[in-house]
Order: structure tokens, then sequence, then C-alpha cells
């Protein structure tokens, strides 16, 4: 019987059981691969978990950030191959595995040239109307827009007025008029 191999932890564990790949443009199997079993999915979970705590999750932002571009160099300098393996793979022309192989570089790219941003810095914006569209969609990142209102009721309408299920919190010197509109008024039936 072959001994088929799954890479984890930076070594190989052997195992017996295998699985074809197979082309799905003529069918014909193209690879036996390892068939990885419980101990094999429980050995890469540990991987993941001793990576992050390990010497992965203690290296600077920066210095992740250095590993992906060369990853999407790597990406980019065999686009041609992984394209080819991605096509015969799932059986997609190459014109859109190309694409795809295009896309995952820039991905790479894009975290990667974004990991010595990370420090940004918290931005408060007040007097914001409530249909502008700082308090209609999510904006991303350390970002408060602050809206004054006049009473309950207006409160009540600017918390509903937006069609996204978005995080709203509020500030008052009033704890019973907190408690009273908190499990009424913001939560919606959807």
């Amino acid at each position: 019987m072959d001994v088929h191999q799954s890479y984890i932890a930076g070594r190989w564990l052997a195992s017996s059981a295998t699985l074809p790949v197979i082309n799905p443009s003529d069918g014909s199997k193209m690879a036996e691969i390892s068939r990885g079993g419980a101990s094999e999915v429980d050995a890469a979970v540990a991987a993941g978990q001793a990576a992050v705590a390990g010497q992965w999750g203690k290296t600077d932002a920066v210095s992740r950030g250095r590993l992906l571009l060369k990853l999407a160099e790597l990406i980019r300098r065999d686009s041609e191959k992984l394209a080819k393996m991605e096509s015969e793979d799932v059986g997609k022309p190459m014109t859109l595995a190309r694409g795809d192989v295009a896309v995952c570089a820039r991905y790479f790219e894009y975290y990667g040239a974004a990991a010595d941003k990370v420090h940004v810095k918290p931005t408060l914006i007040g007097d914001v109307p409530p249909d502008h569209p700082l308090a209609q969609e999510e904006i991303f990142g350390p970002v408060l827009v602050a809206i004054r209102f006049q009473d309950e009721q207006d409160a009540v309408r600017i918390a509903n007025g937006t069609p996204y299920g978005l995080a709203a919190g509020v500030w008052t010197s009033d704890l019973g008029r907190s408690l009273r509109l908190a499990p009424t008024s913001f939560l919606r039936k959807l």
C-alpha cells in the first residue's frame, strides 16, 4: 500500500488513506493525495493554535506585512503555474483561473501594505445629519459619529432610520431614560 503524507507543523505525517484528485474536464485521475482524518485535523488545529501563541502571534504587524508582501510576490511570480493548477483542479477556464490568482495576490498585497498602517487614530465626527452616509452606512475603523437629538422620540427615529443593523450607543446622564428606551426602541423585529 502506498503511503501518502500531509505536511503539518513543519513535518510530514504519514497516512494510508487517500483521496483521488479528479480532472473535471475529462474525469481522469490527476493525482492521489493524503486523506486527512481526525488525527490530521487535530494536528493542523494544534499547529494553528501554536503558531498564534508562538512566533507568528508575537511578530509585529510590520514584519507580518513584509511576509504577506513576499507571499504576494511569489504568487505573481508563479501565477501561470498556479492558474494552470487551479484550472485543472476545478475545471474553470484559464482566463478565470488567472484572474483568481491575480485577486489572491492583490489580497496579500493589500493586507501586507496595510500592516504598517494599523495604528489609526480614533476619530469623532460630530453634528452629522441623520440622513448623511456617515450615519447611514457602516464605517470601518475607529470612527464615532455623534448625532444630537431633541427628545426621546427623535432619538428613536434617528436610531431606527437606517435599513442596516448598525451598532449604536447612547450617552445620557438619565439612566432611567436609557433603560426605558433600550428594550423597545432600538431593537427592530426583522
